[in-house]
């Protein structure tokens, strides 16, 4: 019996080890748009602040320029990715038609972004987007541009851009309309962009490397993932200004992290109803362990039916012979 006890307490821990291993990501900044759906966003406007998620500076959202965008009901979803919340669009909606959104990371976040910053060497951002109605472009921008000792420090750009290249035509996620991913835009289908800012001391430049549609829940992107480069002279102003445009867009789940696993967490599996059975039983035991309990096998059906010196209410727990040989 205290055999049977000790195991069934091993495997209810490790389920419970598993779900939280599963269910945390160490983020810097996160944001899911879990606001009221149909808010305007731009606190002069609609007097609700849209100033919840973590990393972020004290400030709300606000809207660029024109009307103003709104909190969509629903997320954005890409494969196993983990989601919450609504989501943020931008135009076409009861007469808004605002051009963007904009909001400001903690000073301490920004600073991890910026080069020379305290963090590690490498930082990673993700976002969802959906373009809703054909026509503009969409964008992700990090930091303003600024004059520093002579030096032009332009933000990053990242997002999706009609193409320069010749005989490619069409519009597709990159940098530019010369610098694109393989992956093009579809209308009303969701893109997951991943973004690698790897800083490099020597030059003071960053590395960056725009993933589309990568996997989520691997370590690293899977080899073969849609992906372009790009070089800074400076990676983010220490502003933290984060801006998104794109009129008849969407974003959600905006991610800012120190490794890919971090911006792209699959959603937690659940435990098999087997497993979770155990562990009822793992509590069951230990609030009456001065009561006998004894199991019989049930040869036709390979499990445990029948319970001695319990109520009757008992004899419905099973648990699999195997964990009693």
């Amino acid at each position: 019996m205290r055999i049977l006890q000790a195991s069934l307490v091993a495997v209810a821990a490790g389920i419970c080890g598993a779900c939280v291993a599963t269910s945390h990501a160490a983020l810097v900044a996160y944001e899911g748009f879990n606001y009221v759906a149909d808010t305007q966003v731009g606190f002069s406007l609609s007097n609700t602040a849209v100033d919840g998620g973590t990393g972020w500076s004290t400030n709300s959202w606000e809207e660029t320029t024109g009307n103003t965008p709104y909190i969509q009901a629903g997320s954005l979803t890409f494969g196993a990715l983990a989601t919450a919340g609504n989501m943020l669009t931008i135009g076409y909606h009861s007469g808004y038609n605002g051009s963007g959104a904009y909001r400001t990371l903690s000073s301490s976040v920004a600073n991890d972004y910026t080069y020379g910053g305290s963090a590690t060497n490498t930082m990673w951002i993700s976002e969802l987007v959906r373009q809703n109605n054909a026509g503009d472009q969409v964008a992700m921008s990090l930091g303003n541009a600024q004059e520093i000792n002579g030096a032009h420090y332009a933000p990053v750009n990242f997002g999706s851009y009609a193409s320069s290249v010749a005989g490619i035509s069409g519009n597709y996620y990159g940098f530019s309309g010369s610098n694109l991913s393989s992956t093009p835009v579809v209308t009303g289908t969701t893109a997951f962009l991943v973004l690698e800012m790897a800083f490099n001391s020597t030059n003071n430049t960053v590395n960056l490397t725009l993933y589309v549609d990568p996997t989520p829940g691997l370590s690293t992107p899977a080899a073969g993932t849609s992906s372009t480069t790009a070089n800074f002279l400076s990676p983010f102003s220490a502003s933290g200004a984060v801006n998104l445009y794109g009129n008849g867009w969407s974003f959600d789940e905006l991610r800012f992290g120190t490794t890919y696993a971090d911006v792209a967490p699959p959603v937690p599996e659940p435990a098999p109803a087997a497993l979770l059975s155990m562990a009822g039983v793992v509590l069951l035991l230990s609030a009456r362990r001065r009561s006998r309990l004894t199991f019989t096998a049930d040869d036709a059906g390979g499990r445990c039916g029948t319970a001695s010196g319990r109520p009757d209410a008992m004899a419905s727990l099973s648990v699999p012979v195997a964990l009693l040989a």
